[in-house]
């Protein structure tokens, strides 16, 4: 009961219409306490006349939730009513939804059979990483590039990229993650939907500045050594980047010989240590972060291996637990209507 009426009260003082689908059954559970003891609410007050005032009140709330329920089968009290999931460990288990979070990529991986297979395995990785009651889906950009490799690449991915976020917000997604680890798009889409936008470049970095003094990034080809630079700058965290390390291996070569591609990572991460000072590693590219050989290399290295994909679902998770989004101080929402795909400056 007291954990009910701590519920209430934050309901109350944070956003009022959200109340009315709790109180019949606030007024249900507090008629069965009234002869136990009085209720306690925040602030000391003991009233047991508080239940049927709570139940008299909103009463017509939870007939209308109730009626809107019937109207759209299939959904709950909180989406319809715009719940947010913001709440504690008690107020969550009250929660009928799921936290639906998007990886998005922002290529045309899925033109392919391939390249669908792939899309799903990394879905069932990212998944086995999300907290439970977390669901993850991934999409992809179509016509964007096979792989991005250069700032070129980036611009090229980010119009398909911003039109597929747009539509993340219409059909319900909490929150999207840019599935590029040099973030391309990331600030436009934060400017044109307030769901929170995560790219999994500053999330990693952000962790990995936690757990050390200076980290280095491994990524792919010396082509994006300068962008990977430019975005721990952006972040402000160009002062913790001992090193970014090329593999020199492309993106789309990583996977057909995984024991090679480690054998360059973990050749980059000794370098990384060993001359550059560096006491956190990361891995700079989504592909590379999807072989799964983070821990292995923390292993041969003695260093914490950030990976990205993991980083960025954690943000995200985070973010919508405690109903934070970007700030439209930083971020404000474009003056006039946007064309995504096209139109003038």
């Amino acid at each position: 009961v007291e954990g009910l009426a701590h519920l209430l009260t934050a309901l109350v003082q944070n956003r009022p219409v959200l109340w009315k689908a709790f109180e019949g059954l606030a007024e249900d559970l507090l008629a069965e306490a009234d002869d136990a003891a009085p209720l306690r609410w925040p602030g000391g007050l003991a009233d047991r006349g508080a239940s049927a005032l709570i139940g008299r009140f909103c009463l017509a709330g939870l007939r209308e939730t109730r009626a809107r329920l019937q109207e759209r089968p299939g959904r709950s009290a909180n989406r319809l009513l715009g719940f947010s999931r913001r709440a504690s460990r008690e107020d969550h288990r009250l929660q009928e939804e799921a936290m639906r979070l998007l990886y998005l990529i922002p290529g045309w991986m899925s033109r392919t059979e391939a390249g669908r297979r792939e899309m799903a395995r990394r879905r069932e990785v990212l998944q086995a990483g999300a907290a439970p009651g977390t669901e993850v889906e991934v999409w992809d950009v179509e016509g964007g590039p096979a792989s991005i490799e250069s700032i070129t690449e980036e611009a090229l991915a980010v119009p398909g990229m911003l039109t597929r976020v747009q539509e993340a917000a219409r059909v319900g997604v909490d929150a999207v993650i840019v599935g590029c680890y040099g973030d391309p798009g990331v600030d436009a889409a934060r400017e044109l939907i307030d769901l929170p936008v995560v790219g999994p470049g500053a999330a990693s970095m952000l962790v990995a500045a936690a757990l050390g003094h200076r980290f280095a990034i491994l990524t792919v080809l010396d082509t994006v050594v300068h962008p990977l630079r430019r975005l721990a700058r952006d972040v402000g965290l160009d002062g913790k980047l001992a090193a970014v390390r090329a593999v020199n291996v492309p993106v789309l070569d990583l996977a057909r010989d995984r024991e090679g591609s480690y054998a360059r990572m973990l050749e980059a991460a000794r370098l990384a240590r060993d001359v550059d000072g560096a006491d956190t590693l990361i891995l700079g590219c989504m592909t590379m972060a999807f072989l799964g050989e983070d821990r292995r290399l923390a292993g041969a290295t003695g260093l914490p291996v950030v990976n990205p994909g993991q980083a960025a679902v954690k943000f995200a998770e985070l973010q919508v637990a405690l109903g934070l989004r970007h700030s439209r101080q930083a971020y404000p929402q474009p003056p006039k209507p946007t064309g995504v795909s096209g139109g003038t400056g």
